[in-house]
This record gives structure tokens, C-alpha cells and sequence, in this order.
């Protein structure tokens, strides 16, 4: 992987027509890093591997709460290693629910499985605990982080690409999340892929949440003029 500043040069050297930059590969604090340096010189929206798997897992544990009777603002949720998606947390706390971190550290004052005698939910993102841990209340990160991925992207990107300088926020994650899970079933925690009610429904919360106010100004880089860009969807075939 290139050094930060130089793919927040790249990003910011794209032309003023793209709308959004999806970066992956990149760990969770080398991703921050470029959100913050792209935001702070009026670049385009960072949206990063680990924000996407992030918003999806949050929806799936949302689901998996529910599925269980409790609601999220009254859920106990146990993450191992949670510095694997450090955006997790606070995601859970714009909803109110009370998060516990467990490392192999912990194993001397409490074992895992005597933890989850008091909690709902337990996030297994360091794929540290036996399954008859917490049967029927253990999520996983996916093998492939694309199937989490895909969920939330097109309709994040949809709303996004409307905006200029607003940047992924937790409450963003948090919105992707929430229209995700509204959209799973007491047999699933996520809905499929194809479901095509998916797009549409996490464009709108995710613009509810920006204020449903999109501006359609160019970023510019410092020092440089663009033209006025006119066109708010890219030509056909064109990716971001």
C-alpha cells in the first residue's frame, strides 16, 4: 500500500467530476488518516473497506438484537478486538447500546463465555471464540469483506456523489446500518444483495441524516479553478 500522503495526493489530483473515492486495502488508522487529510483540503468523500464492513456489521447486530426481543438502546454487546473496526463503538453508542471490549488479556479477571452470561450480543472480530460461546449470538466478520461491502456501498455512494465536502461520519455508518436493518427478516440479519429495496432505502437514511440538503459544487484543490460542473451523474459506463 502506498504511504498516506501519497494517496491523498492521487485522490486529490482526481478530476473535479468524481463524486466519491472508495479506498481499500488500508487498515483502519491509515484509513482515518486519509478521510481527515482529504476532508481538511476540500476533497472529495473517503469512504474506506473498514467503514463499509463497519456500517453492515452494525446492521447485523441490530438484527440479531431484535431477533432476541432487545432492542439496541438496551443491548450488551461484547467485541473482541475492537480495534479491528474502531468505528464499531461508537456506532452502537448513537443508538444507546452498551459495549463491552474483551481481548485474551482479559481471560485472567473473566472468560469469554462468563462475560456473555451477562450480555446479548458478542462481535467476534478476532475469531477467538468457540462456538458454544455464545450459540445463535455470535457475529463474525464475513470471509470476504465484499459481502458486507456491497450491501452498503451503492446507496451510500448514490447519496455521497450528490454532496460536496461532507465526509463518512459514525452518524453516517450509523444511518447505513439502520436502513439496512430494517430491511432483515427473523430468518436473516442481513438482507441479500440483490434485494433491490436495499439502494434506495440506504441513500435515503443516509440523506435524512446529512439534512437531505445536497449541493452539487466541485471540490477544488487549493491554488486551482475548475469550471463549474454541471453535470451531476457521471457519462454512462464512467466509474468513480
Amino acid at each position: 500500500m502506498p504511504h498516506v500522503d501519497a494517496v491523498v495526493a492521487r485522490i486529490l489530483g482526481l478530476p473535479s467530476r468524481v463524486r466519491a473515492v472508495v479506498v481499500v486495502g488500508t487498515g483502519p488508522s491509515e484509513s482515518a488518516k486519509i478521510q481527515r487529510a482529504v476532508a481538511g483540503l476540500k476533497g472529495p468523500p473517503v469512504i474506506s473497506e473498514t467503514d463499509l464492513v463497519t456500517a453492515a456489521l452494525g446492521a447485523a447486530t441490530i438484527g440479531t438484537l431484535r431477533s432476541h426481543g432487545v432492542r439496541l438502546r438496551r443491548g450488551r454487546i461484547v467485541v473482541t478486538h475492537s480495534e479491528v473496526l474502531p468505528r464499531l463503538g461508537p456506532l452502537f453508542a448513537t443508538g444507546g447500546g452498551i459495549l463491552t471490549s474483551w481481548t485474551e488479556r482479559d481471560t485472567q479477571t473473566a472468560a469469554l463465555r462468563d462475560v456473555m452470561v451477562h450480555n446479548d450480543i458478542l462481535i467476534d472480530l478476532a475469531g477467538v471464540a468457540p462456538d458454544d460461546c455464545a450459540p445463535g449470538r455470535t457475529l463474525r466478520l464475513p470471509h470476504e469483506p465484499f459481502d458486507y461491502a456491497g450491501l452498503v456501498l451503492p446507496g451510500l455512494l448514490s447519496s455521497l456523489g450528490r454532496r460536496a465536502y461532507v465526509s463518512v461520519t459514525t452518524d453516517v455508518l450509523a444511518a447505513c446500518a439502520r436502513a439496512l436493518a430494517r430491511l432483515s427478516s427473523p430468518d436473516r440479519t442481513l438482507p441479500a444483495l440483490d434485494e433491490s429495496l436495499v439502494v434506495p432505502a440506504v441513500a435515503r437514511e443516509v440523506a435524512r441524516t446529512l439534512g437531505d440538503r445536497p449541493t452539487h459544487h466541485p471540490y477544488r484543490r487549493p491554488g486551482v479553478t475548475h469550471q463549474p460542473f454541471t453535470h451531476h451523474r457521471h457519462p454512462e459506463g464512467q466509474r468513480s
